[in-house]
């Protein structure tokens, strides 16, 4: 597993391996990997729990090549206050349109900016749950 490209994008840390594909000699994959901070509100979020505040699942919401695949530290390259979020190329389809560098750049813009997405609808959630039990206790109140 080789680093091909690391970068910043907003506050997360970026990150492109190139790994030879297990199934075949002559051919090498690329995995992309977005980082969140330690106090992000994703950090230690495994991408298929079940989010009850939004009920659903990282997985299932968020849009990346293949889907994300992956969830949790990459130590090997010394990032251990970054909780990271990635997808691969070695799907079937990608067997006949290998993936570039360029792809995968983008498409690790692409994750860091779902998850933002996603932070965003957490918190407008939480906002909406916390403004709804505020209303009910004075209705409450007013009402007894």
């Amino acid at each position: 597993m080789r680093n091909e490209l690391s970068f910043e994008f907003g506050d997360k840390k970026c990150i492109i391996f190139l790994v030879d594909n297990k199934y075949s000699s002559t051919r090498t994959v690329r995995l992309g990997y977005v980082g969140v901070p330690k106090g992000h509100p994703l950090y230690k979020v495994h991408y298929g729990d079940k989010l009850s505040w939004l009920n659903n699942s990282l997985e299932s919401m968020i849009m990346v090549h293949g889907g994300v695949s992956f969830s949790g530290f990459l130590r090997e390259n010394g990032l251990r206050n970054f909780w990271f979020f990635g997808y691969d190329c070695n799907h079937s389809y990608d067997m006949e349109d290998p993936k570039s560098l360029s792809f995968c750049e983008n498409e690790c813009r692409q994750l860091s900016n779902e998850i933002d997405r996603v932070v965003k609808k957490m918190k407008r959630r939480k906002l909406m749950m916390s403004y709804l039990i505020k209303e009910g206790n004075k209705c409450q109140k007013e009402f007894f």
